[in-house]
């Protein structure tokens, strides 16, 4: 291999390190979060698990509307 090549290689090599890395801390710290988040949210005043349930289908409708777009997009 010439020296181009093997920096193109390295650089390459890194780059897939540092978003595996990324993917695995952010995995790491949704699933931490994820069993808090009711007790942080019901310990706001006025907040009840209504408030909660909405605030969480809220986000699952968000979710579930931007991989249909996002599809959508993709395929056309």
């Amino acid at each position: 291999m010439n020296s181009k090549t093997e920096k193109t290689h390295r650089q390459s090599k890194k780059s897939i390190v540092v978003f595996s890395l990324a993917s695995f801390l952010n995995d790491f710290g949704s699933d931490i979060i994820y069993p808090i988040w009711p007790v942080f949210v019901t310990a706001l005043p006025g907040v009840n698990m209504t408030v909660l349930g909405l605030i969480d289908g809220l986000g699952e409708a968000i979710v579930s509307i931007s991989q249909a777009g996002s599809g959508y997009y993709l395929t056309d």
